[in-house]
């Protein structure tokens, strides 16, 4: 176990969500895929990053 391992990352902006978070569900038929998290809608700790 890393040192890291208790820190919750956002799927959009990819920094550390301090505070709550919303859950971004995600697919999988299996189960084998998590859900995701992000930063609540209008969060100024979300800088999201443009993937073009």
């Amino acid at each position: 176990m890393t040192g890291m391992s208790g820190i919750r990352f956002c799927c959009l902006c990819d920094r550390p969500i301090l505070g709550k978070a919303e859950r971004v569900e995600q697919f999988s038929a299996s189960g084998a895929r998590p859900d995701s998290l992000r930063h609540p809608a209008g969060d100024p700790d979300c800088r999201r990053t443009s993937r073009t």
